[in-house]
């Protein structure tokens, strides 16, 4: 059955309408197209500044906003500090320790220094006695010598007796015995003092 003038209109009418409307949808999405970008992967450029703590925390508390500005110094975040502060009471713990090991060692090197100083002052001493008595003993001996050789001129002119020669002999041999006695016991005291500053 043929459609009539009227229908027919109608439908130029619709054709008319649904043909805008696509111009339409296909002139906006063409707009889109030129005025948009997409990116399945987009990145910003933009200048960006990385803040980091130099210790490791949670953030307890941030003092400012996005956009707000802030100078140097400025506090930005509060770190959770109880961890913080047991590790600060372990650190000064262990500086009162060490502090108490090097009061220690100072207070041995003291009595250390004291000790050897005093070993010293006593060998130094009795060196200087032994050096004494070494001296005496050794005018002893120079004088038994001087006896000992008179006695032998009068032994050899039968002035004196060969008992009396004899005696005047041991003397001198028995002194000269004390005299090489006495250096030994100054040598090996002045080696004993060696040692000692050798410990210092």
């Amino acid at each position: 059955m043929p459609l009539d003038v009227k229908s027919k209109s109608v439908l130029k009418k619709l054709a008319v309408l649904l043909g805008i409307g696509v111009a339409s949808i296909v002139s906006y999405e063409v707009f889109y197209w030129l005025t948009h970008v997409y990116e399945y992967d987009a990145r910003i450029e933009a200048e960006l500044t990385t803040l980091s703590s130099r210790i490791d925390g949670e953030i307890e508390k941030v003092h400012v906003k996005e956009g707000d500005r802030v100078r140097e110094g400025d506090l930005l975040v509060e770190l959770k500090s109880d961890v913080q502060r047991l590790k600060i009471k372990a650190l000064e713990a262990d500086a009162i320790r060490e502090q108490g090991q090097r009061a220690k060692i100072e207070a041995e090197i003291v009595a250390f220094e004291r000790d050897l100083n005093s070993r010293l002052a006593t060998k130094r001493e009795a060196i200087q006695a032994l050096r004494v008595e070494h001296q005496t003993i050794r005018n002893r001996f120079a004088l038994a010598n001087k006896n000992f050789e008179r006695s032998k001129i009068l032994f050899e002119k039968k002035l004196t007796s060969k008992k009396s020669f004899e005696e005047e002999q041991t003397k001198a041999l028995i002194i000269e015995a004390e005299v090489e006695n006495s250096a030994a016991k100054v040598k090996v005291a002045e080696l004993e003092l060696e040692e000692i500053k050798s410990s210092e």
